[in-house]
């Protein structure tokens, strides 16, 4: 808002500027005989001050943009009109408006000033050339001009009008796209930033907690078959030593996230991975059999990764998506290639709970887990994996209707290495 702002009050300079000079160009000119350059002019002061007001009074909308750039192409058209018409320097106003209009509201609106622009200038030409005196005539007398001039000189000016006009619009649209990425990069690199630190955190507390832990659960344990319990005393015991081993999976995780281990690549048939990791899940305790897990036919070409590390990515994901459907659920692992790009995709999709926005905004952070048994570490580790090869991952979902992760890797992360 500020940027725009900021752009609305160099228009405004920019056009006091232009009917000052306006004005006293009108007067050398024509001395004070032409009062239509003077009320005119007067108009061009009166519509700035009135909308540097409203400005300076924090109203800015892209509707008063509007509106002051359509008042703005009124005003250029009647002074077009009043200093020559198609033979006119002032023609060349009507592109700042539209240049303005990309910059203050939307590439798109910039498109319809050059439009709107083009056709106000053609009718004033053409009204005053074949209208019969419907329009008064200007005041820089011209030598008459035939037919095939005026259409000549008409075309060229709407035709730059209308080329300014498309490149302030393309030019607009890539500086916002410029800045929606570097808008993107700077949380990108916030969001990593604040992740180191919570690694650091992480593996430091790990650390000073592991030893006593274990302290603790030998000690327990020690109880537990030295003292003789009745069935109340068993389950308390049970209950300790149940949290004690919880208490150690979260610390493995929080080291697991926070350890950096080189990758050791090698050349890996991506499918066969993936057929190994789906049997692996398929084959544990927490997969019922009535769970569907297909994996669509498809030729990859063969990838340099860590596999080792890439497969627990995958498990992960798998995981993740067998806990998150009904008993009667279906996962679907599609593979693509990206030749444009260089890699290859792979896409986990489930027809489970789903997922709402505020959990995506958080998918990828430690301890963000939207499952009651989960510590939340399994898909921060898993994008740490992926970006240590240079690739992306991403998930999104809707509530009640499944989600989809896709992972995305480099056929050679080896570059990502040696970066």
């Amino acid at each position: 808002m500020r940027d725009r702002t900021n752009a609305f009050l160099i228009l405004i300079a920019l056009r006091f500027i232009i009917a000052t000079v306006i004005l006293v160009t009108g007067t050398l000119v024509a001395g004070l005989r032409v009062e239509a350059v003077y009320w005119l002019a007067a108009a061009a002061y009166f519509s700035t001050v009135v909308f540097l007001i409203l400005l300076l009074l924090r109203r800015f909308r892209a509707s008063l943009a509007g509106i002051y750039l359509a008042t703005a192409v009124l005003i250029d058209t009647a002074l077009v009109h009043v200093t020559g018409g198609v033979d006119s320097i002032l023609v060349m106003l009507y592109p700042i408006n539209a240049i303005a209009a990309s910059l203050l509201i939307s590439p798109q609106v910039s498109i319809l000033f050059s439009l709107l622009a083009s056709a106000l200038y053609a009718a004033a030409v053409g009204l005053a050339v074949f209208g019969g005196g419907f329009l008064p005539g200007h005041f820089l007398a011209a030598p008459p001009r035939d037919t095939t001039y005026l259409f000549s000189v008409l075309y060229f000016h709407i035709t730059v009008i209308c080329i300014i006009g498309f490149l302030g619009s393309y030019v607009a649209e890539q500086v916002r796209r410029k800045e929606r990425d570097m808008r993107a990069l700077e949380e990108r690199l916030r969001h990593g930033d604040r992740l180191s630190a919570i690694g650091k955190l992480a593996a430091a507390t790990a650390h000073e907690i592991r030893n006593p832990l274990a302290s603790i659960s030998g000690c327990v344990e020690a109880l537990q078959q030295s003292l003789p319990l009745d069935a109340t005393q068993e389950k308390l015991f049970a209950l300790v030593m149940k949290e004690v081993s919880r208490l150690n999976t979260i610390i493995n995780g929080m080291l697991e996230y926070a350890r950096f281990r080189p990758l050791q690549t090698a050349l890996t048939d991506l499918p066969e991975l993936l057929d190994a990791v789906i049997e692996l899940v398929r084959a544990g305790k927490e997969c019922p059999s009535s769970v569907s897990i297909q994996r669509q036919a498809c030729a990859l070409p063969r990838i340099w990764c860590d596999p080792a590390q890439i497969k627990q990515v995958f498990f992960n994901l798998l995981v993740n998506a067998v806990e998150a459907v009904a008993a009667d659920g279906r996962i679907d692992v599609h593979c693509s290639v990206q030749a444009a790009k260089n890699t290859v995709e792979v896409a986990v999709t489930d027809n489970g709970a789903g997922m709402d926005e505020e959990r995506q905004r958080h998918l990828f952070e430690p301890f963000a887990s939207g499952k009651t048994k989960g510590v939340g570490l399994g898909l921060a580790i898993s994008a740490a994996i992926v970006r240590e090869h240079g690739g992306r991952i991403s998930g999104k979902g809707v509530p009640g209707r499944g989600s989809t992760f896709t992972v995305a890797l480099p056929v050679d992360a080896r570059q990502a290495v040696r970066r």
